[in-house]
């Protein structure tokens, strides 16, 4: 069996994840089924998974793209319950991101180094980006850096604000306290509000005015810029002072983990028994 890992332009650490989280998970259960796709963290259950393979989704979200062929994947969780009422199945076969068990598989030191930062969702991650959050005298996790890095980085964090959902449940798993915001039309409330509803959050994300990758050049763009990254900082300013930081609850947390390695344990054992679950 293949591990689908969507396909990004530069790393990113919610699909980065996914090399060596199933390895790890599914064991000697990775060796059965030749031809067939485990479709596991990322919001990438729609059109674009191949037609012509056996897919086995575990903890996948829905979200981007058209749904008209999931009637020919083998769902064993789904993320949500967003999810599993697009995709029209059972309740039942909700438990939440896989991610959240990142504090079992690779725990970090409890120091907190770092009083707030700020992690971009991949689409917007640039120098000028970590320069400007810089200039907050704040710290910046990219989510292309180094896996190692960014977890270390999320774990000896105080708060973090984060665009990237995977910023928002790795900290969540690493108990580090977290508020959503949206920096680019490119950011899904949906997969958000999906992931929430698994571990019984009420939140909304603060909509920001987004700020362009590379300096503009011309005059009026760069004075638009500029009123722009002055609305931006004193926003996040804001924010940072007086935000709504979000943390599920510790039990609903454990609960979440134990239901999420059980199914596992369950799509392992039919996989190496060569069923299979409609």
């Amino acid at each position: 069996m293949d591990i689908y890992v969507h396909p990004c332009n530069k790393k990113n650490i919610g699909d980065e994840l996914n090399h060596w989280f199933w390895p790890e998970l599914m064991g000697d259960a990775l060796h059965t089924h030749h031809g067939s796709l485990l479709v596991g963290i990322g919001t990438v259950l729609n059109d674009n998974l191949p037609k012509d393979r056996d897919i086995h989704v575990m903890g996948s979200g829905a979200g981007y793209g058209e749904l008209t062929h999931h009637s020919q994947w083998n769902i064993h969780f789904v993320r949500g319950f967003l999810t599993a009422k697009a995709i029209g199945i059972d309740k039942a076969k909700v438990a939440s991101d896989p991610g959240l068990l990142i504090s079992k598989l690779r725990p970090q030191s409890c120091d907190k180094k770092h009083k707030l930062s700020f992690m971009p969702h991949v689409n917007i991650d640039s120098p000028r980006y970590r320069d400007f959050i810089h200039s907050l005298g704040w710290h910046y996790i990219s989510p292309s850096d180094e896996e190692s890095v960014v977890l270390a980085d999320i774990a000896a964090t105080e708060k973090l604000i984060t665009s990237a959902m995977h910023g928002a449940i790795l900290a969540d798993a690493y108990r580090t306290p977290w508020l959503p915001i949206s920096t680019s039309p490119e950011i899904l409330n949906f997969k958000w509000q999906d992931w929430f509803s698994s571990v019984d959050i009420t939140a909304e994300l603060d909509v920001m005015p987004p700020i362009w990758p590379e300096p503009p050049s011309t005059l009026a763009a760069k004075a638009k810029d500029k009123l722009k990254a002055k609305v931006v900082r004193h926003k996040l300013e804001q924010l940072a002072q007086r935000g709504a930081f979000q943390l599920s609850k510790e039990g609903i947390l454990e609960q979440k983990q134990a239901q999420i390695v059980a199914e596992i344990e369950k799509a392992k054992h039919l996989l190496l028994s060569r069923e299979v679950c409609k």
